[in-house]
């Protein structure tokens, strides 16, 4: 494929059968009907799952999240098993991190038996992550996205779908923080200010620090019109001003050291040869590099200006995150149980339930046994927390070593790929752009899985990440 057929970020509809599909079958007759739909769906995802909610208080917002994923991913299933059933054939990746991504629901499934199942254990509320049903449905969500999302315009297409998300969250939050709490409540089901369609505040945040990614990544590896780089731009404003506003400190300690890599990444492809012809193309210029710079320098002042500190007395100083919060009216305090108490917990259970921890979604019976003596001094002493630090820190309890063994594996085995991709990119810069776009996406993601609990619209997005950046990779 040449540049020029992504001069204005349109993709050729005469795209090499490797990029379009998984065999040269589908190749020639093109994607039947259900493949169709299947890819619309989760195509869709980008758009629905950070602005869709049922506007009442009588359905959760993450129950009407997780009830759209379950969907999805179940009319998806079974429409690949209709394609396989009717070509006789079934689609097989070489990839090393989807088998290991399909190990998720056996160790939670092996984890609930011998524990003893359990309705918390297998499918719970319907709607939190941790349980047997809920690892499963994420899974299917990584295959079927390795399986449908693997070409330049289906990506796009989800990319641009996020960007919409993520202008219409900046919209909805503009408004209620001009107009107050009460404006665009949708009946009370966003009763407070910090309320908003993606999850929770943090949720926010850490959907603006995935577009800012994806933003940085077209901007450096494709050719894009002036008026798509002005509009991306824009929005990478817009996402960072909320950043700032939200003002999440894990999150600009993720976001530093990212934007310092991008940026050494970028200086470092200044000379390289892109074009089949051999010239060398200059692409270090505008945004290219001024995006990854404002993104170090106003993660690197935030992280330092709202680094904790004390006076004389012992107090807690006032930091620049207290003085936007006081100024915009904002009230938002999310409490967690921390590091040292979260891996003290998995040692206590460790040493009485064995390898496969208390099993899946059993986090709160694990707290209310061990939680550390100093917690009953405070004034969380009656708060009964669902999990612990981070969802993947908190597998240490609920599936224990060999759960939390197999997401270490998964996360290793990611970065180990990608900073290969990295250091070797493909020569193509469409398949550049979705190796590294959803690689680095893919980053940012885990991060909030490891040092977070992200709500489910940013854990699916996690698998649909996963999954096209090993779709892709497949296809090398």
């Amino acid at each position: 494929m040449q540049d020029q057929d992504i001069a204005t970020t349109e993709f050729s509809s005469e795209e090499s059968p490797r990029e379009i599909s998984t065999t040269e079958g589908e190749a020639q007759r093109g994607p039947s009907f259900i493949d169709r739909v299947v890819t619309t769906l989760l195509i869709l995802l980008g758009l629905l799952l950070p602005l869709f909610v049922l506007p009442s208080t009588l359905f959760p917002l993450q129950l009407g999240k997780g009830l759209l994923v379950f969907i999805v991913a179940t009319l998806g299933c079974l429409g690949a098993a209709v394609v396989a059933l009717r070509e006789g054939t079934v689609r097989v990746y070489k990839s090393p991190l989807l088998w290991v991504l399909l190990l998720l629901p056996i160790v939670y499934g092996i984890s609930a038996i011998v524990t003893g199942p359990s309705n918390s254990s297998i499918y719970g509320q319907g709607y939190e992550f941790g349980t047997v049903l809920s690892v499963l449905v994420m899974n299917i969500l990584a295959v079927l996205s390795a399986t449908y999302l693997n070409s330049p315009r289906r990506v796009w297409l989800l990319y641009t779908f996020l960007f919409g998300a993520a202008a219409v969250v900046a919209l909805f939050l503009s408004a209620r923080l001009s107009f107050g709490a009460s404006f665009l409540n949708l009946n009370g089901l966003f009763g407070v200010i910090a309320a908003n369609p993606v999850g929770k505040w943090y949720d926010a945040a850490i959907f603006f620090a995935l577009v800012i990614t994806l933003i940085m990544s077209a901007v450096q590896f494709l050719t894009l019109s002036r008026l798509t780089k002005i509009g991306l731009s824009v929005l990478f404003v817009l996402c960072l001003c909320f950043l700032a506003i939200i003002n999440f400190y894990v999150l600009w300690l993720v976001l530093a050291p990212f934007a310092l890599a991008f940026a050494v990444y970028t200086l470092s492809q200044r000379n390289r040869e892109f074009s089949e012809s051999g010239t060398v193309r200059q692409t270090v210029r505008g945004p290219v590099f001024i995006l990854p710079i404002a993104l170090l320098l106003v993660s690197g002042f935030f992280a330092i200006a709202n680094y904790p500190a004390v006076d004389q007395n012992g107090q807690l100083q006032p930091t620049l995150g207290d003085a936007i919060s006081e100024k915009l009216n904002i009230v938002y305090v999310e409490v967690r149980p921390s590091w040292r108490s979260t891996m003290g917990i998995a040692r206590e259970v460790a040493s009485s339930e064995g390898v496969f921890g208390a099993g899946p979604n059993r986090f709160t019976n694990e707290w209310l046994l061990f939680k550390p003596v100093g917690v009953n001094e405070n004034i969380f002493w009656a708060t009964d927390f669902n999990s612990g630090i981070g969802i993947v820190p908190s597998a240490a309890t609920t599936v224990g070593p060999i759960g939390l063994a197999v997401w270490v594996v998964i996360i290793g085995l990611l970065l180990l790929q990608g900073l290969r991709v990295v250091m070797r990119p493909p020569v193509e810069r469409t398949r550049r752009f979705l190796l590294l776009s959803s690689f680095f996406g893919a980053v940012i993601l885990w991060s909030s899985m490891i040092l977070y609990v992200p709500s489910t619209s940013l854990i699916s997005l996690t698998f649909i990440f996963t999954g096209i950046f090993a779709g892709v990779l497949a296809l090398e």
